[in-house]
């Protein structure tokens, strides 16, 4: 600030000098582009028509249904817990604004279905790698445009469906500024706080009030979508969405790909919906809420786990959603399996008991650690082929939690506190001498333990719990396989030609004899049979296999 002060008489002619030199360039510049591009346009790639509409036919659009939200692909998800929160102190605020503007303060922008599914159409052609993301969508379309559904909207879902709407239809009580005329003619004006729309209805007269038709001839800007590349399209979604900028997780989910198909899909399972919706400790916070769909980000960071041993980072998470290798597919179909599985397994008394992001993911990571997914997979004492060789999944799911809340809240996990003096800081004691511990905290917890490996999800953590876990995790295996919870060997009935030697020797008279005629002749007639049955867990185990009379073994099936 001082040199410029002492030096103002030479920086003013060297900043006039300066901006003169600009100026110029800019004509240069200019004159060029005149010259390149006379008759050139730009490239629009959507059109929208606006115009002026009251805010009665918005309202109705909506609740008759003409009107609908595509938020799978072309629509961020319902804030109803973000309006509604504080006594729907976002929904009154926008009312107080809309109906205190004298003049239009803020639009909706609407497609016609026609319009998106003449394009999907298109892509269904020229993208056949889509075809089933296409196809979908336009399943889903149709049936709606069937069930009355004209247009869907892409920006102002959240205003209609919790502001508008329900103060004009379902008693939402708003505070409304009037000017009213009193006996003397004179103009004044009030507040009235906590009215509801049919609280304004003229009952001397029995007919609506004018402050009513005022309300509903309200002017708001509608703007529709009447041409335009459906890519396009999400992206102005994604430049508009009421004014509030989407998640980098919600515009990867709208993104038109095969990964984008296959976490959507599997996320709107009914059964899958059902148990994070019964999960609200879980899926909290801004990057995990539901509304936020912090159930795709989930489903996709448990996908990149399958694939490279971590939850990934957002760029990473991203990227993900591009690929198109061979390995892709099959992640993709174990993922959606295994979430199906636990969701549908999972016994709902446990329900209260997950309440830690953590530990519900270590979850899902000892079910894959278990099929040979992961790097700590050969640390256990088996592995198996496909879940459905889990016998028994509401034990064993029972199993699993348990121990891994138990190994959670376990005092080990953190430093004892005890009783200070608050001057002193020396220890207080009981009246036996004993020091007066306090309750934890959470930040008590020490560096290395199973707690505080579940307080982030980077790949260390996650390398590291499963590797605390190993020995308890063999326990529950072992005790799993003895009880038929489990069934180990999925290819018990193909038994091999060692294995029917080994048996042989055990089952005849004098092992050193065993190749003599007499042996062959005691066997004849006879086929190898397990005691316990591969149904029921029966392995290629010595002790499990005997020689049976074929009739016999035939009877005997699975009992």
């Amino acid at each position: 600030m001082v040199t410029i002060v002492l030096s103002d008489f030479k920086l003013r002619k060297n900043y006039t000098y300066y901006f003169q030199e600009i100026k110029m360039t800019t004509s240069i510049t200019r004159a060029v582009c005149q010259a390149n591009f006379l008759n050139a346009k730009l490239s629009r790639h959507v059109k929208v028509q606006t115009r002026i509409v009251s805010l009665e036919l918005m309202a109705d659009l909506w609740r008759t249904g003409k009107l609908i939200s595509y938020n799978k692909w072309l629509q961020r998800l319902q804030q109803e817990k973000k309006w509604k929160n504080n006594k729907n102190k976002k929904a009154l605020e926008y009312l107080a604004s809309l109906l205190g503007t004298d003049g239009c303060v803020q639009g909706f922008l609407i497609c016609n279905i026609s319009l998106v599914l003449t394009n999907l159409e298109h892509k269904k052609r020229t993208e056949p790698k889509l075809e089933k993301l296409w196809s979908e969508m336009i399943e889903w379309l149709l049936e709606k445009q069937n069930a009355g559904a004209e247009f869907i909207i892409l920006d102002g879902q959240n205003r209609l469906a919790f502001a508008i709407v329900p103060f004009l239809y379902h008693g939402l009580k708003a505070n409304l500024r009037v000017i009213s005329k009193d006996s003397e003619d004179n103009i004044f004006e009030e507040e009235l706080r906590d009215v509801t729309f049919d609280s304004l209805y003229d009952t001397e007269n029995d007919c609506m009030s004018d402050l009513q038709h005022e309300i509903l001839n309200t002017e708001v800007i509608l703007q529709s979508v009447v041409a335009g590349d459906i890519r396009a399209i999400r992206n102005q979604i994604i430049s508009l969405n009421e004014s509030e900028e989407m998640t980098i997780n919600e515009k990867r989910s709208t993104e038109f790909t095969g990964v984008s198909l296959a976490i959507n899909t599997t996320a709107s399972h009914p059964t899958i919906v059902s148990l994070f919706k019964n999960l609200p400790k879980i899926f909290t916070g801004e990057k995990y809420h539901l509304e936020k769909k912090g159930d795709v980000r989930f489903l996709a960071e448990f996908l990149h786990y399958l694939r490279n041993g971590s939850c990934g980072s957002e760029a990473t998470l991203t990227s993900m959603y591009q690929v198109i290798d061979d390995q892709i597919n099959p992640q993709i179909d174990f993922n959606n399996e295994l979430f199906l599985w636990v969701a549908k397994n999972l016994p709902k008394t446990l329900y209260p008991e997950l309440v830690s992001k953590e530990i519900f993911r270590h979850l899902f990571q000892s079910l894959a650690r278990l099929c040979k997914y992961g790097k700590n997979h050969g640390s256990l004492t088996f592995n198996i082929k496909s879940l459905k060789q889990i016998k028994k999944p509401q034990i064993f799911l029972t199993k699993l939690i348990k121990k891994l809340i138990e190994l959670q809240n376990s005092d080990d996990n953190f430093e004892p506190r005890y009783k200070t003096d608050d001057k002193t800081g020396e220890l207080i004691l009981d009246d036996d001498g004993n020091k007066i511990q306090l309750q934890r905290r959470h930040k008590d917890h020490k560096t290395h333990s199973f707690f505080a490996y579940h307080t982030l999800a980077s790949e260390y953590d996650l390398n590291q719990r499963e590797k605390l876990f190993t020995k308890h995790y063999n326990e529950i295996l072992e005790e799993c396989k003895k009880l038929g919870v489990i069934r180990v060997n999925n290819d018990a009935r193909n038994i091999s030609t060692v294995q029917m030697m080994q048996a042989q020797a055990e089952h005849t008279t004098d092992i050193l004899d065993r190749w003599e005629t007499k042996n062959l002749i005691y066997l004849g007639g006879t086929e190898l049979h397990h005691v316990l049955s591969v149904d029921n867990n029966g392995s290629n185990d010595q002790d499990n296999l005997v020689f049976t009379k074929k009739k016999l073994n035939r009877q005997q099936s699975n009992n």
